[in-house]
């Protein structure tokens, strides 16, 4: 969604793999030679980062070369004489087209300023946050720098979507020249950053001239479809990867921001945050790194209970903290087999935002107006990292709709995560949230040891029960370990309940001099 893309180019066009044509549909002039597109010069160079795939060795390949497309066009960057196209036709043409990813590298909007710099311009900031919200499309905004604005204006100001900045030249710190929060309201703003936003590599608008690709291109424009890409490897990678892994925005953003590298400000100054404000102001959770995202998104979704690390969870949480029974859902992590290792945790939920469509043609478009709903606010959720049963670290944001935890430096400990729901007028009886954490150190869950005693006549094998309601057991023995373990399920009946957090199987004596047990659980009947 930008200015026209030039879908001519080599690299862009042909099949995906499955032989379908990559370009499925596109709403843009035609006005220029042999029908080619006028208002050329932003888009190609931008989606070239995501999309391009290089005929030969040495071409270049964006991060999604297989992924199809649809093109929207509503800037005209270049002036040329193409026809006006309001927004709210372009985003009705995406959603029609089951869009699933929308790049926004540009900032626009209309009314005061102070609505652009608080993410409440309905003509930009709600519509994105709506699309995000009730179509779940995954809103990727470059964060902009405009000379005369000194914060992230609409869209990039907006909450439900993913707001990229990018890195100098260096590679090693934020660029300075792009705009960053807080925002007028309070929040942190980019909300990671994608790549280098200075000296960038992509496709040339003089590739007919025999020019197929450029250099130093600048402008968070060009970080944002580095986060694109990634987006739509991620949703590829769920689609095609056997078990039933969520493709909702807030998991998509909240593994994203997990993943990031914390590098350093423009001014050379280190990640800093804190309990009010979730997010370094320059680059947000740091940049993203697709080797720790894949780590995350690989493991299926977790319940609440004992978790493994990484992981993520996509739930809802009904009720407040304020009561003692609802309102506050706990993981525990169990322990770090290193002290010296990085923890890194995100929170996403959505601010709801409506849709009114006037004409009554049920499709977005420029007769259409975008609001927020009085009567369903914005959640305030909060994330608590406890250790051994003590609270050592939150994230607190009262404007934010994003959390954020990085330690390193873990001590030895049980580790716990908390996420609580706090009283809001109007905010519902629940609010559906994304949960991802990653550590760059293998963890031990102790609760999953399994304790053995043995009697005159029974064998008692004790062990933690799992707070998945839908979890299974099967338990296996062997009497020797060489040369090649064979492990023997037992038939058993199922185990006895002797508390809350403990069951127990009773089995009878063998006679073999030694036996081995292993307990294998199944959460869910995954």
């Amino acid at each position: 969604m930008d200015d026209a893309l030039d879908f001519h180019h080599p690299w862009l066009s042909g099949n995906d793999s499955l032989g379908r044509p990559r370009r499925l549909a596109s709403l843009q002039n035609s006005r220029g030679p042999g029908g080619i597109p006028l208002n050329t010069g932003h888009s190609i160079s931008v989606m070239g980062i995501a999309l391009a795939r290089g005929a030969n060795p040495g071409d270049l390949t964006g991060l999604a070369p297989d992924a199809r497309y649809v093109t929207a066009e509503f800037f005209n960057r270049a002036q040329a004489d193409v026809p006006f196209r309001h927004i709210f036709d372009a985003a009705g043409f995406l959603a029609e087209n089951n869009v699933e990813i929308i790049n926004m590298s540009w900032s626009w909007w209309v009314g005061g300023i102070n609505l652009s710099y608080n993410g409440d311009a309905f003509n930009s900031n709600l519509m994105a946050d709506y699309l995000a919200y009730a179509r779940n499309v995954v809103c990727v905004v470059a964060v902009n720098q405009f000379q005369s604005h000194d914060r992230p204006t609409a869209p990039g100001s907006s909450r439900n979507v993913i707001t990229v900045g990018g890195l100098d030249d260096s590679m090693e710190r934020a660029w300075a020249l792009q705009d960053h929060g807080p925002t007028l309201d309070g929040r942190s703003k980019p909300d990671l950053l994608g790549n280098n936003a200075a000296g960038a590599v992509s496709l040339s608008p003089e590739w007919r001239n025999g020019i197929p690709a450029t250099t130093d291109i600048d402008g968070t424009s060009f970080a944002a479809p580095f986060v694109t890409g990634a987006a739509a490897q991620m949703l590829d990678f769920a689609k095609h990867t056997p078990g039933n892994r969520p493709r909702d925005h807030r998991l998509i953003k909240a593994i994203l921001m997990t993943s990031a590298t914390k590098v350093q400000d423009a001014d050379g100054s280190i990640w800093s945050s804190s309990e009010s404000q979730p997010l370094d102001n320059e680059q947000g959770a740091g940049v993203i790194d697709l080797q720790r995202v894949h780590e995350i998104y690989q493991a299926l979704p977790q319940s609440p209970g004992n978790v493994p690390v990484p992981g993520y969870t996509f739930t809802t949480l009904t009720g407040t903290a304020t009561n003692a029974t609802s309102g506050r859902h706990i993981f525990r992590l169990g322990s770090p087999q290193e002290t010296n290792c990085l923890l890194d945790i995100t929170l996403v939920w959505d601010r709801p935002t409506r849709w009114q469509d006037l004409n009554q043609n049920f499709r977005i478009d420029s007769a259409d107006i975008f609001s927020l709903d009085p009567q369903n606010t914005q959640d305030n959720l909060d994330l608590v990292l406890l250790r051994d049963g003590i609270p050592i670290h939150a994230s607190r944001s009262t404007v934010d709709n994003v959390e954020h935890i990085h330690l390193n430096h873990l001590q030895p400990g049980q580790y716990e995560l908390q996420v609580e729901r706090l009283p809001v007028a109007n905010s519902g009886p629940g609010e559906a949230y994304a949960l991802a954490w990653h550590s760059t150190a293998p963890w031990i869950d102790e609760n999953r040891r399994i304790e053995i005693a043995r009697s005159t006549n029974t064998v008692q094998i004790t062990f933690q029960t799992d707070t998945n309601s839908g979890t299974s057991y099967q338990l296996e023995s062997m009497t020797t370990l060489r040369p090649t373990p064979q492990w023997t399920p037992i038939k058993t009946p199922a185990p006895r309940p002797l508390d809350s957090l403990r069951s127990q199987f009773n089995l009878p004596l063998t006679p073999e001099p030694q036996r081995f047990y292993r307990l294998i659980w199944h959460p869910d009947n995954q």
